[in-house]
């Protein structure tokens, strides 16, 4: 690594300026076989991981070349481990009670993975082919007999599962990003069609304390309303009205996040997890929960031109990483890390400090020096009740955004007429 940066060096003249889970699983030492395509994935990332460190420095930053050379190592050990190159899904785990495929939640962040591997600088554009492969493994999860139809927890040929709506949020998002990524309006259909999903998850009674509020799971198993199925649904709407311009998406988007405002922000100016029935709140502190504000805020600032969400969201940061110190963020889950990160990325590409990308950088510094397992290329977060899929697709988004631009954090362009 320092031997490559110091080769950067000598090829790029100096520049003025600045230069949960669902249980418990030990790590596996011996990787399942994989399919004859994987060696060459892990090749091909590789190579050009190597690259990105010769041609990386002279545009972004020697630091931002060596989280994408990180970013593409977690990836191919990623796809290495997990993937099932013949349907385009991840495997199972035994957190999973045996299922043969991973449950939507992994599948989710690794398509984030994807879709954020794919968004690095001049080097992503190859990844796009696979993020068109992962989006026809999300179809395994698409029950178009529901009403309204949706994605299910888990892949319909392993029996489905329950439909969260904080699942659909999560797919609806990276379909958007992938939307933007590829230009196929098919994927920007179905980001509606789960949009549509959760705003039938509203609450309508009108008795029920704080009243309103988004459902986490469709039915009645848990009555709780929750900061996860708002705050992402809230993003969502907003990155709908960004693209269409309907009205009906952003005021969906700001009743989600008023309401999680009004009902969930605690006097610390933090966000708790959740209200039941009977008005009891649970006031435990996630960091992704703030993140999903904070990206919320950011969104409704540029959607709307009104400073007051800007100011929000800074103040969102400034409270969030005061709580969550060092120590503190390491007894998060990775995966909640990598949404605060995305989110507050997210911010800094609208109002740059510094300090935003340090945080996360000491962070994933530490990750990458002390959970890194160097025999699988895989995480190993003090064997906490997660999968490893989910561990793995977390820490290669957090590379990739810190290796980011601006570019998939501004607002896109509104989306021309469709042709009749």
């Amino acid at each position: 690594m320092r031997t490559s940066a110091t080769r950067s060096q000598l090829l790029c003249p100096p520049r003025g300026g600045r230069a949960a889970g669902r249980g418990r699983v030990r790590l596996a030492r011996a990787p399942r076989p994989a399919s004859p395509r994987v060696p060459r994935l892990i090749a091909a990332a590789v190579l050009a991981a190597s690259l990105w460190m010769l041609v990386g420095p002279c545009r972004a930053g020697a630091q931002a070349a060596v989280n994408a050379e990180r970013a593409l190592r977690s990836y191919a050990a990623m796809q290495q481990q997990f993937y099932m190159p013949y349907h385009h899904l991840y495997r199972g785990e035994e957190t999973e009670s045996a299922q043969e495929y991973a449950f939507l939640w992994p599948f989710s962040q690794a398509l984030a993975a994807t879709t954020a591997i794919a968004g690095i600088p001049s080097l992503g554009r190859k990844y796009r082919g696979a993020v068109r492969e992962h989006l026809s493994g999300l179809r395994s999860y698409w029950n178009r007999r529901s009403k309204p139809p949706g994605y299910e927890g888990g892949a319909l040929a392993s029996g489905g599962a329950e439909e969260f709506y904080d699942d659909n949020e999560w797919v609806g998002l990276q379909l958007l990003r992938a939307f933007r990524m590829l230009g196929d309006r098919a994927l920007l259909a179905k980001a509606v069609e789960a949009f549509r999903l959760v705003v039938g998850g509203w609450d309508g009674n009108p008795r029920h304390p704080c009243p309103g509020g988004v459902w986490r799971v469709r039915g009645t198993r848990e009555l709780e309303r929750n900061t996860v199925s708002n705050a992402p649904g809230a993003e969502l709407g907003v990155e709908l009205y960004q693209i269409s311009r309907r009205g009906y998406y952003l005021r969906w988007a700001k009743r989600m996040y008023h309401w999680v405002r009004l009902c969930l922000r605690e006097g610390s100016g933090l966000y708790a997890d959740n209200i039941d029935l009977s008005g009891t709140i649970d006031r435990t502190v996630w960091i992704y929960n703030q993140g999903t504000m904070l990206g919320a805020e950011v969104l409704l600032y540029q959607a709307t031109g009104d400073a007051r969400y800007l100011v929000r969201a800074q103040e969102t940061a400034a409270t969030t990483m005061a709580y969550f110190t060092m120590a503190q963020l390491e007894g998060q889950p990775p995966f909640f890390v990598a949404v605060f990160a995305d989110n507050l990325m997210r911010l800094n590409a609208v109002a740059p400090n510094p300090s935003y990308p340090a945080y996360l950088q000491q962070y994933a510094d530490h990750a990458w020096s002390t959970f890194l397992d160097s025999e699988s290329g895989l995480f190993e977060f003090h064997e906490r009740e997660a999968t490893l899929l989910l561990q793995q697709a977390a820490m290669t988004q957090l590379f990739a955004y810190l290796s980011w631009d601006r570019t998939w954090y501004m607002p896109p362009r509104r989306l021309p007429p469709s042709r009749r």
